[in-house]
């Protein structure tokens, strides 16, 4: 098929919208102590429910197989948690969604990236343009493997860290 990307909200996504994608890509940001954005406050409380779901089935079913009961399987994700290191929970949601998800059965595309809003703007930006040329250049790679040519950009070379959380 052909490739496409698609950007939504985090609110509304359910574990069933990853799924349904082989590589999922968030740039989420973390509040307080912590938590999660109010648009991602459902979509973590979905993700926490399944991963006790699938634990317990898995501990009540001894099943050998753990992988056929995980629904992120087959599904890669790469997160750029923004934060502040002045505050206790630094990037803690992005680092705990992306623990959740591996725990679901996903497999990390690349380390989740830590964005640092104390270190400035511009350093917070350079560390964001990092994280997205690595993901743009594995998407060229994933498609030459294929034998398609990735189609030429017209979006502006700089990048603009978006305040509210988007899943990719």
């Amino acid at each position: 098929g052909e490739s496409c990307c698609v950007v939504r909200n985090m609110n509304g996504i359910g574990i069933k919208d990853l799924a349904m994608h082989k590589r999922v890509y968030i740039i989420c940001s973390t509040f307080g102590c912590g938590r999660p954005p109010r648009d991602g406050e459902l979509l973590y409380a979905h993700v926490q429910l399944e991963a006790m779901r699938c634990t317990v089935n898995l501990e009540d079913l001894s099943i050998d197989d753990e992988e056929e009961e995980k629904p992120l399987v087959g599904t890669s994700v790469a997160i750029a948690a923004l934060g502040s290191t002045e505050f206790a929970g630094y990037a803690k949601f992005g680092l705990d969604l992306t623990n959740e998800l591996v725990s679901l059965g996903a497999s990390l595309a690349l380390k989740t990236s830590t964005v640092d809003s104390r270190n400035g703007k511009s350093e917070q930006e350079r560390i964001f343009q990092q994280w997205e040329s690595t993901i743009v250049q594995m998407e060229k790679e994933r498609l030459m493997e294929k034998g398609k040519p990735m189609l030429p950009t017209t979006r502006p070379r700089s990048s603009k860290i978006i305040p509210s959380s988007e899943a990719v």
